[in-house]
Formats: structure tokens, C-alpha cells, sequence
């Protein structure tokens, strides 16, 4: 209730309670519940499928409303009635959040409810996603572990205590999905169409056939059976189509514009950057230019702009931008970034704490290969550290930047191959970032330049 609400604070909430846990009750409360005129019918209930089940299908079977269901809280392969092919069945993940509010990762979360029905046959609407010959479920994902899940006050009491408790599941994700239909029911009525409904499994039609506002997850299980069992690129049969991002209530209704394409970035000074982008629809009005994982735009030019200058920049510093097109209120969803670093030394932050040491620089076959070691506190290496570098001067080096993640053992190579220009004087940046800290350099001179916040190698 509270995390529905969150979400769409101006919905009318019906709280429907059955008189028992049997099956004839919980389907009696869905019947009351679109008897009384609701357009999402939250469920975070299930078990074990059984034969017969598709008898009691047409209970979600709605004209007006669609039901929505937890996949499960045990892996695969999740129950019934998630896998009711009716009913929009919620998966679970494990999401991480910047200070910001972005995603940092997002990987499907063990007890994800998710597999292959043994008793329903597959929808149209899977046909082109799922080879199985049944149902495939989940359908979508939402954060599900109680590590990374949400915080829900119970004035009530449970297990003797009350106050705030850090909850998840499967079931926590089943009712903010429900929240998101009905915002984007509420988009769909104001634009002259119907409510998203589960006739002829039309809802299924329109959430397979979304291309914006999902956000795909790739990593992570469910479960001990191959394939069936891993997340992957497309649909999944654990998390499925993929976990909400910003705009997939425009998505849903269809009002959600073409995303701009083809977007490059390139660094102008030390404090700016310039932006351009392609865009082949015809009713935008204006464009915003974003920081990845910053709602403020860093600029807003007219519809018949396709660039925009960035500034207000920090030196050798690596900025990463997408871009949204606009028709009056309407956004499109956010284009693919494109990322440059600023030119000039990066400064250094206050409370830098870990540090990029010496770096060693081999050369063979006119491939040139920066190897660089990311250290912590009492020189410990670091896993997971982001390392981004450039190249500059001399000859040409492709790909002239990019970046990598640290290794167990705190190493991360990049190689670029000299296309042309002299051999005598070749420049690689390089900066490490974990967790909003910036790297620090500590190796010796010679071969190996010391800058502010930046490891120069000359050969």
C-alpha cells in the first residue's frame, strides 16, 4: 500500500482483503475488486501450478483492467498465477543506486520467481522471445532484495515489533508496478485511448512491444538449470523484459517520442564540451542536454538545434551526456550517451582515497598497451575500480580513449594501435574513480610522469 501509493500518490487505492487464503477466496477478492471499477489489480500471492489452473485464468481476464502478480520469492521456477499468460507477472532483481538517484548496477536477484509454465501454452504476444512452448514468466522485474529493497512502516506490529522495517520480494515489486500502469492508464485516457486491459491479452501485446523505458537486465540467476536460469541480453525467463526506467509510463501510452540518435561528444577546452545529435522526428520543440545520472539539464536549445555547447566543466575530467527531445510537455526517452574528457589536468577532490601507482607501457607491432595498478588504503588493491584514459600528442592511437574495471588484483590494460605520425611521442591520461573517490598518483618519475591527477606516460 505505502509503496503503491509512493509511487502514484494520486491513485485511488481500494485495499481488498479475502476472508481466507483458499483459492476461491483470493480469486472472489480480484472478482470484487474489478466489480468495483479498478483498472490494476495488485496480487502478491502464488503456489505451486496444478493441473486445471487454466480453468481459473478468466478471473484476470478483464475489459477494463489488468491483473498484476509476484513471480515468486524461491527462484525458478516460480508458480501460478504469475504464469496465468493474462496477468503481468513481476520478477525480481538486486539494484544499486548512486547519491543521485541513477542506477549503478542492477542484476537479477536469486529468489526471482522465473521459468517455463508446465501446464500454459505461450501467448502470441512471446512468440518472438520465448522458444519454449509455454508461458514464460516473468514478464518484467522490480528490485526484490530485501539488501537493496525498501523501508515500510508498520504501526501495527510484527514479530512483537513495530516501526520501520527494510522489506523486499517479490511482492514489494508487484504493487509499484501496479502504481506505473495506473499513471500511465491516467496518460492513456487523457490521449483519447483505452485503459490497458487483459482482452485477448492486450496488455501483453503492448508491454512486448515496448522500445523504450525498460531498462534490459544481463547478470545474475535464479536457479541450478542452464539457461532458463541466467539473465541475458533481450527477454529472460528471471527477470524478463526488464526493470522500469524513467519514462516507461509514457511508453506504455504511447506518447513517449523518438529518443535523438547518433549522439557524439568532444571536448572544446578545459571547462567545456560539445554535443551534437540526430533526430529524424518532425514534432519536437526543444532538445535538453543531460549529465548521465543527473536530472538537471546542462542544456536546452531549440527544436532546430542538433548540438549544444557544455560548460561549466572540471579539467581532464570524464563526462558522459544523452540527450531528450521534447514536444510541449512530452519527453522522449534519453539517447544513448556519448562521453569525452575535458582537456587539462583533473584537480584533485577533496578526500581522495585510492591511487593509481606506477603503470608499465609496452609496445609491439605498433600496438601500445597502458597497464595501470589501482591501490586502497594500506596498498591494497582494488576490484571494481574505474579507470578511464585518453591519448594525446604525437602520432595517432585507436581507440584514442576509453575505459575498464579493475581486476581482483587491481589491474586494467588498454591497448590502442598507432594508425599513423611518429612513434617518439605518444601521451596516455589516466584517472581512477570507486565510489565517488578519485585516484591519486604516488609511482616515481622518469618514464612515468606524476600529474595532479593524472599518470603520464611518454615513450
Amino acid at each position: 500500500m505505502q509503496w503503491a501509493h509512493a509511487v502514484a500518490p494520486k491513485a485511488g487505492i481500494l485495499l481488498v482483503e479475502a476472508n481466507n487464503s483458499t483459492e476461491d477466496n483470493l480469486f472472489g477478492a480480484i472478482d470484487y475488486a474489478a466489480g468495483q471499477g479498478a483498472s490494476v489489480i495488485s496480487n502478491s500471492w502464488g503456489g505451486d501450478e496444478f493441473a486445471g489452473e487454466e480453468a481459473l485464468d478468466s478471473h484476470c481476464v478483464l475489459s477494463h483492467a489488468i491483473c498484476v502478480f509476484s513471480s515468486g520469492d524461491s527462484g525458478n521456477p516460480g508458480g501460478y498465477p504469475a504464469y496465468n499468460p493474462a496477468v503481468l507477472a513481476v520478477g525480481g532483481t538486486t539494484l544499486h543506486l548512486a547519491q543521485n538517484g541513477s542506477v549503478t548496477s542492477e542484476t537479477a536477484w536469486a529468489g526471482s520467481g522465473g521459468g517455463v509454465s508446465a501446464i500454459e501454452p505461450r501467448p502470441a504476444y512471446q512468440t518472438a522471445v520465448n522458444l519454449q512452448p509455454h508461458r514464460g514468466m516473468p514478464d518484467v522485474s522490480y528490485d526484490a532484495d530485501p539488501f537493496t529493497g525498501f523501508p515500510v512502516y508498520d504501526s501495527v506490529g510484527y514479530l512483537f515489533q513495530k516501526g520501520w522495517f527494510g522489506v523486499g520480494g517479490t511482492s514489494a515489486g508487484a504493487p509499484q508496478w501496479s502504481a506505473i500502469v495506473a499513471v500511465a492508464d491516467q496518460l492513456r485516457v487523457a490521449n483519447g485511448q483505452g485503459r490497458l486491459n487483459s482482452t485477448a491479452f492486450a496488455s501483453g501485446a503492448v508491454f512486448y512491444g515496448l522500445a523504450a523505458g525498460l531498462g534490459d537486465i544481463t547478470a545474475g540467476s535464479n536457479g541450478n538449470c542452464g539457461e532458463i536460469c541466467q539473465a541475458a541480453k533481450g527477454y529472460d525467463l528471471v527477470t524478463g523484459l526488464g526493470s522500469p526506467r524513467a519514462g516507461i509510463d509514457q511508453a506504455l501510452a504511447g506518447t513517449l517520442l523518438a529518443a535523438p540518435t547518433g549522439v557524439a561528444a568532444s571536448a572544446t577546452g578545459a571547462n567545456s564540451a560539445q554535443v551534437s545529435w540526430n533526430y529524424s522526428g518532425s514534432t519536437q520543440t526543444a532538445f535538453e542536454v543531460f549529465l548521465s545520472g543527473s536530472d538537471t539539464p546542462a542544456a536546452t536549445v531549440g527544436a532546430g538545434s542538433r548540438a549544444a555547447a557544455i560548460s561549466g566543466l572540471q579539467p581532464g575530467t570524464r563526462y558522459c551526456f544523452q540527450v531528450v527531445a521534447y514536444d510541449g510537455a512530452v519527453a522522449s526517452a534519453r539517447s544513448q550517451a556519448a562521453c569525452a574528457v575535458t582537456l587539462g589536468s583533473r584537480p584533485v577532490p577533496a578526500g581522495g582515497g585510492i591511487n593509481l601507482s606506477p603503470a608499465s607501457v609496452t609496445f609491439t607491432n605498433r600496438v601500445e598497451t597502458l597497464s595501470v595498478h589501482v591501490a586502497g588504503a594500506g596498498a591494497a588493491p582494488v576490484d571494481g575500480a574505474t579507470v578511464y584514459y585518453t591519448t594525446s600528442g604525437g602520432p595517432t592511437c585507436s581507440p584514442a580513449n576509453g575505459s575498464g574495471t579493475t581486476d581482483q588484483a587491481g589491474n586494467v590494460s588498454f591497448s590502442c594501435t598507432i594508425s599513423s605520425g611518429r612513434f617518439s611521442r605518444l601521451v596516455f591520461s589516466a584517472y581512477a574513480e570507486q565510489n565517488g573517490q578519485a585516484g591519486l598518483q604516488t609511482g616515481p618519475g622518469g618514464d612515468l610522469l606524476i600529474g595532479t591527477q593524472s599518470v603520464f606516460v611518454v615513450f
